[in-house]
């Protein structure tokens, strides 16, 4: 019994290497188990596992240093005797009766299982700690190749981190520089602090341990879910600020007030002689800022001083004489105390210029007398002013009480010639209360980037009134409260998106100036006491819009109330970029502002968030507050028109810029049901076209087109607009034209056109054209897009008719729908009136209703609307409703993948054109490949793309049949296909198959399968394709090899020969290079030309170079080398106690017969010495007595025998090393027979079995 398992896939022939491995062999419950696992390996090396006349031998292409004496005793029931060759490339093992192996892998180990004859079922399979080890290995690979993935796209080797530290008098920086992109979540909880970064990385905490800074206990770093997470846990007092920059995070940790005294300790020097103490003046700049770091400063050494008497206040004023420049008093040493953990180093304090210490001394506080014996030099503390622009405290407590022991501490030994009475040095870092409160009204904004959002957060401590509105590309806020506000995290989050940022304080309350590149969305929302300011290219939280109403004053004249409820503070505001003012109204929170921008003789009224801003076109304008109205007004009222103005979208200038100006389209004024006041007004408006000059027929044009718009005419008024931009000119910056143009194309189903006019940058901020691009976006399937837009057209929806009203909100039902937002979606579905529906809007309603049941969990209920929509007379509406019902069913049960199929195919053979065609067309395709029905899976795809081949449903379909397809020919699913059928479904859908190097295997993989039938030329006709067509480089010269070696096999070498030499190219990797070497020579072999074939392969060695040495050897009769060729193959193989197999005796015959030809008598005495005992015992026996008798004696008989051998193809032995070698595939399948050799006789006899 033979059984080859040639499992190895290695390209490249192995180096001569001694591999360590040990072995582990037990009796299991019915088989025996070999166990070799090979140290400081991954992979297993090449090796050949077979069972040959009893003895198992495992051979393999290195020497393997293993012991197996004993592995008898662990298996005496199935092994008698296990020996290491003499080479140490192979071990023997004689078993006691007929067994089975079968062999597993498992990354460096190799499972040999020994398996009785009567073994029935699945072989045994791997242990299961070997499988869980296999699975994290696999886990682990698979995360290290995303990272090299995402470091490639960022032209990195991958994620790296690294963690400076700055540490500065009062608070210290940790800054995490990384090499690529990075996402963050910031956490504390009480004295935790924990950051955690989207990138798996190392980061080196060592210089962070050795010196912990002030007020942190611990800190550590580990990887969690491919995450870096960073765990600081620091004093509760200890305040931590965090914020991105680019590539780096940094972390602020700013020292308590209670730990100042051990700070500045630590900054000081020791007393001593020469020893002087100097200020360091606070970073005073926004461009010092958090960027300053020790290393900026240049390092100044004092030089050592007399000693000179301290300098005491002159009077009760605190008032100071000037320093003195040349000597300053010398620290007394303190009393020793506990040590300051990871202290700062000492560093020399600088003295600060005259102007600023004067200014200090200021505002010093009163100072007692103190007794110049006890006191060492005195130091101003630094001023609040400095402190606010450095921005390096938040949030400071008062500072406690000095502790009583230190200054109790009498019994420290003292120096000098006489003992000095000790009290405490004050302390430069320390506040006076009326400090501590200034500072703990600075408020330090926190801004994030979230993508295109930035969230910016003021954290008030009190509840502040607020405005926030936009002018152009700046954004306006107004706060009430005159606490200073840092505002440096807005730059670093805003970047490149906002050119400046301006803050002006005035009394009581002050204006943050945001000056923008572009325009953005900007709302504002309420934490608690604090505002929450987002700008980016989505509403997160929608404010309340406002009316304006236009309110009659008893003497008639009119003024505009504003519904604000509870205004807080009116304040005017100077614009410098524009030169005008802009009076603006604060309120607390919940945010609600006006949302259209809206012009009028004497005022304007801008967009805002939050609040009213007014632009007054006039000196006499005024703002009072009526309640909670706002109230505008003139001493004899204000020029409105007669509109109505509680609607919020009608007023418009009167005598500047009318309504429509506007592109606003009166429906209720315009619309005439009647078709005769119709065609009465159509003929006023078009005479009074026709009555004006060609230079002033704009504005007449332009109603007329509203008028017909209004009517639903759309077409109609896109031709009277086309003229208008003809003859005016107008498109390029008219929003009117924009509006009206964009509001006729979405009316006429020409969404594509209608959104290049409604996202004009006039119309961005418009509610109306808001509305219009709604429609726009959800007719185009842009479902984000139409949610964005929702919130501003809300706010004037309401103006609009009861049809334009019912398909506004099923429209966005359907775009919330489709986000998933379904919560939402019933809110607008809710809202639909069931009076001004149509057929077809009826339809809609009920498939969306149901498509919020199913999500809901209501599926009867959803079940009952997709029913009542199939049964509607909208067939495009039915066809979707009865697919939606058709999952349903499938997906809970109700229906099996037959009656699926069978619908499916029904519901695409009656309906065709849409979207709801192609969903079910990739619904069936789905089916189908689920049953094994590729060709029919596939042909449903190609049915998809002739009839939308741009469909994003079409383009998801097209790669999951991608995914079918490569899953087929891939990863083998193909081999349960009869081989014709795989080959005709490849021809029929080949244009699935995947580009580069999945295609490129694909393609061997189906050749492969096409040689195992014999069909020769087929395979070779889809590898000369890849060759031809689609590989270049090292890739076609891989294939080439291939292809040559299926000509070889088609017995065409000539051919074979041709495609080496058209693909010859330089620079290919050493095994590439080796593989075509050996083929070619092959080639080179078969048509005659030996010694060429010799010398490509003089310099190679292996085992299938021997061979090939042979075969060319014997082909071209040079019997002596042949002879010697074929016997130094086996070596010391006659030594050894196993038998021989069938193609070791082959060799040995074919070497007796060279020597005997090439007339080396002791060539041939020498090998039949050696195996003659080995022979003797073997079906060759008698063989091998006739080849082996001298050469003078040779008869008929030995003839007989040599033309028998002579005839046995060597094709097959080269294939089988060549395979072992070089194909990725290894040995054919066990259910496959081996490669058939096209004009061979199929089954030979043995010639040295059947010669005796």
């Amino acid at each position: 019994m033979s059984v080859t398992l040639s499992l190895a896939a290695s390209r490249v022939a192995a180096a001569a290497e001694v591999l360590p491995a040990d072995v582990e062999a037990r009796a299991e419950d019915g088989f025996g188990r070999i166990v070799l696992t090979f140290r400081d390996r991954s992979l297993l090396p090449s090796f050949d596992a077979r069972i040959s006349s009893g003895v198992l031998r495992i051979a393999f292409e290195n020497e393997v240093d293993v012991k197996v004496s004993d592995i008898p005793l662990a298996l005496s029931d199935y092994i008698s005797v296990a020996r290491r060759d003499p080479d140490g490339t192979g071990i023997r093992l004689a078993l006691k009766h007929d067994l089975r192996i079968n062999t597993m892998e498992a990354g460096e180990k190799l499972f040999i299982d020994l398996l009785p004859p009567n073994w029935t079922g699945l072989p045994p399979g791997l242990p299961d700690d070997v499988v869980q080890e296999l699975a994290r290995r696999a886990e682990a690979a698979l995360r290290r190749v995303r990272e090299l993935e995402q470091a490639q796209l960022e032209n990195r080797t991958g994620p790296k981190v690294e963690l400076r530290i700055g540490e500065h008098p009062t608070f210290t920086r940790l800054v995490f520089d990384w090499t690529l992109r990075f996402d963050s979540k910031f956490i504390r909880e009480d004295d935790l602090v924990k950051v955690i970064f989207n990138h798996s990385a190392e980061l080196d905490l060592s210089e962070l341990r050795a010196r912990l800074p002030v007020g942190v206990v611990d800190a550590t770093a580990f990887d969690a879910d491919e995450s870096l997470n960073f765990l600081m846990r620091v004093d509760p007092a200890v305040d931590i600020r965090a914020f991105r920059e680019d590539q780096t995070y940094v972390i602020d940790i700013v020292q308590p007030l209670d730990a100042g005294d051990g700070v500045s300790d630590a900054a000081q020097p020791a007393a001593g002689p020469g020893m002087v103490t100097q200020r360091v003046s606070a970073p005073s700049s926004r461009e010092q800022g958090s960027s300053a770091s020790p290393e900026s400063a240049p390092a100044m050494a004092p030089e050592p001083l007399a000693p000179q008497a301290p300098v005491m206040p002159d009077d009760r004023s605190g008032a100071m004489p000037e320093p003195a420049t040349t000597a300053m008093t010398p620290v007394v040493p303190r009393p020793e105390s506990a040590p300051v953990p990871n202290a700062l180093p000492a560093e020399p304090m600088l003295q600060p210029e005259p102007a600023r210490a004067a200014e200090m001394r200021a505002e010093q506080p009163p100072a007692e007398s103190v007794d110049e014996s006890q006191t060492g030099s005195v130091v101003e503390p630094m001023s609040i002013g400095d402190l606010i622009a450095a921005n390096t405290y938040t949030g400071i407590q008062p500072v406690p009480e000095p502790a009583s022991d230190y200054a109790q501490s009498t019994d420290a030994p003292v120096t000098g010639s006489q003992a000095v009475p000790v009290t405490e040095a004050p302390n430069p870092e320390a506040f006076t209360e009326d400090q501590v409160a200034e500072i703990r009204n600075f408020v330090s904004v926190e801004a994030r980037r979230i993508g295109d959002t930035v969230r910016v957060v003021f954290p008030f401590a009190d509840p502040v009134a607020a405005a926030v509105f936009r002018r152009g590309n700046s954004v306006w806020l107004v706060f009430d409260t005159d606490v200073p506000i840092d505002l440096r995290a807005i730059e670093t989050a805003m970047g490149a998106s906002m050119r400046s940022i301006d803050v002006s304080e005035h009394s009581g309350w002050q204006t943050v100036t945001m000056r923008l590149t572009d325009r953005a969305l900007t709302t504002i929302g309420t934490d608690g006491a604090g505002w929450i300011l987002t700008i980016g290219d989505m509403i997160l939280e929608p404010s309340r819009p406002l009316q304006l109403e236009r309110n009659v004053r008893g003497d008639g004249s009119s003024v505009l109330r504003v519904g604000f409820g509870a205004p807080k503070m009116t304040h005017v505001i100077d614009d410098p970029a524009v030169g005008d003012q802009i009076i603006a109204v604060t309120g607390l929170g919940p945010a609600r502002g006006l949302i259209k921008a809206q012009s009028f003789v004497e005022l304007q009224t801008l967009t805002s968030a939050h609040g009213v801003a007014i632009l007054p076109h006039v000196d006499d304008l005024k703002l009072s507050y009526a309640g909670d109205d706002i109230i505008i007004e003139r001493a004899d009222g204000l020029a409105l028109s007669n509109g109505n103005l509680s609607s919020g979208s009608s007023i418009h200038q009167n005598g500047q810029q009318e309504e429509e100006e506007q592109g606003f389209i009166d429906f209720s004024r315009l619309a005439m049901p009647n078709p005769a006041d119709y065609l009465k007004m159509l003929q006023r408006l078009e005479g009074n076209v026709a009555a004006l000059p060609a230079r002033e027929r704009k504005t007449a044009r332009l109603e007329l087109a509203r008028f017909q718009l209004a009517n639903r005419y759309a077409h109609e008024a896109i031709g009277i607009l086309s003229l208008v931009n003809e003859e005016s000119g107008v498109a390029a910056n008219d929003p009117t034209y924009h509006m009206l143009m964009g509001a006729a194309l979405v009316l006429a189903s020409r969404p594509t056109e209608a959104l290049a006019n409604l996202k004009s940058s006039e119309l961005l901020d418009n509610p109306d054209a808001a509305v219009w691009r709604v429609m726009a976006e959800a007719a185009l399937g842009e479902w984000t897009a139409a949610r964005l837009a929702i919130p501003r057209a809300q706010a004037v929806i309401g103006n609009y008719p009861p049809e334009l009203l019912t398909e506004f909100n099923l429209v966005s039902a359907r775009s919330l729908v489709e986000v998933n937002d379904f919560g939402t979606a019933a809110a607008f579905l809710s809202e639909v009136d069931s009076d001004f529906m149509t057929r077809a809007q009826a339809t809609r309603y009920d498939i969306l209703r149901g498509r919020i049941a199913d999500a809901a969990g209501r599926f009867e209920e959803a079940l009952r609307a997709f029913d009542i929509a199939s049964r509607s007379k909208d067939r495009p509406g039915a066809a979707e409703a009865k697919l939606r019902a058709l999952r349903m069913r499938y997906r809970d049960g109700d229906l099996d993948v037959g009656e699926a199929t069978e619908q499916l195919e029904s519901l695409t053979t009656v309906w065709r054109g849409d979207e709801v065609e192609l969903q079910a067309l990739r619904f069936l395709a789905q089916l189908y490949a689920e049953t094994g029905q590729y060709r029919s899976a596939f042909t449903s795809l190609r049915a998809a793309i002739q009839a939308q081949s741009g469909s994003p449903t079409t383009r998801l379909m097209q790669e999951e049949m991608n995914g079918v397809f490569t899953t087929l020919f891939l990863d083998g699913k193909a081999d349960d296909l009869p081989p014709i059928d795989a080959l005709a479904l490849y021809y029929d859908f080949r244009e699935l198959t995947p580009v580069g190097r999945n295609g490129d295997e694909m393609v061997r993989r189906l050749a492969d399968r096409l040689i195992s039938v014999d069909l020769l030329g087929q395979a070779a006709e889809l590898l000369q394709h890849q060759v031809d067509n689609r590989l270049k480089g090292a890739a076609r010269a891989q294939i080439a090899a291939d292809l040559a070696l299926v000509y070889l096999l088609d017995r065409k070498p000539e051919k074979a020969l041709a495609v080496m030499n058209r693909t010859r190219q330089a620079h290919l990797p050493k095994s590439l290079d080796r593989q075509r070497r050996i083929v070619e020579a092959r080639a080179l072999t078969d048509t005659g030309r030996s010694d060429l074939a010799l010398e490509l392969i003089g310099n190679l060695r292996g085992a299938e170079i021997d061979r090939q040495r042979a075969d060319t050897l014997w082909q071209g009769e040079r019997w002596q080398e042949a002879g010697e060729q074929l016997e130094g193959m086996h070596g010391v193989r006659w030594s050894d106690p196993l038998r021989l197999d069938e193609q070791e005796r082959l060799d040995i015959l074919r070497a007796a017969i060279a020597y005997s030809l090439g007339g080396d008598q002791l060539g041939l005495d020498r090998l039949r010495s050696k195996y003659v005992a080995k022979m003797s015992d073997s079906p060759s026996g008698a063989a091998f007595d006739i080849v082996t008798r001298p050469i003078d004696s040779k008869g008929v008989e030995f003839m007989a025998i040599a033309k028998e051998i002579a005839a046995v193809d060597t094709l097959e032995s080269f294939l089988a090393e060549y395979r072992r070698h070089y194909l990725n595939g290894g040995a054919p399948a066990p259910d496959m027979e081996p490669l058939p050799q096209a004009g061979a006789a199929a089954d030979a006899p043995d010639p040295a079995a059947t010669a005796g």
